[in-house]
């Protein structure tokens, strides 16, 4: 493929992936902002309460969101919804930012809904626009994204203030989730003007072949050469028609089912939820210093990013079913370790953090980086959503679970759970997964459909 063309690739990929930013940057914000916004909303004795229920109103808007993107992408076109999630983080945007609870409330589940959809719509879009052979290092981009969002988030926490000041910075914490909506507002422009033809997926499904060529050579070249169109698989992805009952019911489509349920699940149940939400609590109530937390925090957000350029490497030497059971194991006994830290060394700051950095960084140069890829590649379009549905509804129930079960627990506890689960994942990845690598999408799917 010509340079420019791959240049082309990349640009409309990464563009598609900034959804999957403001999801990782709604993800982290009120990490290192919960005591600002706790002293703005006057929460009080009750913090920790509201902590636990505004980081789970984010998850629930992601479920509305991942749920409504199939509809959105496949009958208006995937451009509208990208259009739309746009929207929804202006919105979500700039009503959290007034100081009451029921605007805050409000904004999140409104960021949630964008999130939602970005981080929906992102897999099966790449995948519909790439060739075979760049589809697992452009899909790295998804969550290049989302580290880069969530690291941000975490350092713009680092200017926040550390008691009342008459200082503007008083505000700063507002900023921080006014910011997604100037993201917000480069999609909208880019995919107005710049990326003004949607995918050949979609243009075939509404049976526009004009456009769907014009979709291909915009990507790919003269579009006239009939292998462009193997490359995407247009002709021969029949399952994008599987009606949702065949798919749900049907033992042909079983594994497949149960890839995008237990898959996501499993991402929620390695423990890494405890670092993305709640790591700046746990290092204060560890340290008793509110800087010294979110500095920590950062320095965790930024482990998170560098640590995602190690799925480059990893892809190229290791097959997608390898990197995801290995991770699982390699964060199960992490977590074992960061138990044993808590309860032999009483939890100490720095080797807790440590401990927490290496478990980031192992999920997010494996696991996290290949899983939608992963994804994307093994199982049928309209499963997509449901996976997203599953991540968000453990999403939730982790992450509201994790500060009561460490209060009746201990947290030694609960990441000896969280070790057990990574392990349990690790057993049933090994028995039911099928390597992807450098395989078509149809034969993944039959890999699939006719081992069940």
């Amino acid at each position: 493929m010509e340079q420019s063309l791959t240049w082309r690739i990349w640009f409309f990929s990464q563009n598609i992936s900034l959804g999957v930013w403001i999801f990782g940057y709604n993800l982290g914000v009120l990490n290192p902002s919960y005591q600002e916004v706790s002293h703005a909303l006057h929460w009080g004795s009750n913090e920790n309460f509201y902590l636990s229920l505004f980081q789970t109103l984010l998850p629930i808007g992601c479920i509305i969101g991942s749920l409504s993107t199939s509809y959105i992408a496949n009958t208006w076109g995937r451009r509208k919804c990208a259009f739309t999630l746009s929207v929804f983080t202006i919105l979500g945007s700039f009503i959290s930012i007034f100081p009451y609870d029921a605007t805050f409330g409000i904004g999140r589940i409104l960021s949630g809904i964008a999130s939602g959809m970005g981080l929906s719509l992102a897999p099966f879009y790449i995948v519909e626009i790439c060739p075979t052979k760049m589809k697992a290092t452009v899909g790295s981009l998804i969550h290049l994204n989302l580290a880069l969002g969530l690291g941000l988030s975490y350092c713009l926490g680092v200017a926040l203030p550390t008691h009342k000041t008459g200082s503007i910075m008083n505000h700063w914490w507002q900023f921080m989730y006014l910011f997604p909506s100037f993201v917000a507002v480069y999609i909208l422009y880019v995919f107005k003007y710049v990326h003004m033809l949607d995918t050949p997926k979609f243009y075939t499904l509404t049976q526009d072949y004009d456009k769907a060529k014009a979709a291909l050579e915009y990507t790919f070249g003269e579009a006239s050469n009939p292998s462009l169109l193997e490359k995407i698989n247009i002709e021969e992805d029949k399952n994008v028609l599987t009606p949702y009952k065949e798919l749900l019911c049907t033992k042909k489509y079983r594994k497949m089912l149960a890839v995008s349920i237990i898959l996501p699940m499993l991402e929620q149940l390695c423990g890494i939820n405890a670092a993305t939400f709640y790591s700046t609590k746990i290092l204060y109530d560890v340290s008793g210093d509110i800087f010294i937390s979110r500095v920590l925090t950062a320095c965790i957000g930024i482990t998170k990013f560098f640590a995602t350029f190690g799925i480059f490497f990893l892809v190229k030497h290791l097959g997608r079913r390898t990197i995801l059971i290995y991770s699982l194991l390699t964060m199960g006994i992490l977590c074992v370790v960061f138990a044993l830290l808590s309860s032999v060394l009483n939890f100490g700051v720095y080797p807790s953090t440590i401990v927490l950095g290496l478990h980031v960084a192992v999920y997010t140069s494996s696991f996290a980086a290949i899983l939608w890829v992963y994804i994307g590649e093994s199982v049928d379009q309209k499963l997509v959503p449901i996976a997203v549905c599953s991540k968000f509804s453990f999403l939730c129930l982790i992450t509201f679970g994790f500060p009561l079960s460490v209060h009746l627990l201990g947290i030694e506890y609960v990441f000896y759970f969280f070790g057990i689960c990574s392990c349990i994942g690790f057993i049933w990845g090994k028995l039911l997964l099928v390597e992807t690598k450098g395989l078509s999408k149809t034969k993944i799917f039959d890999a699939y459909t006719e081992s069940s």
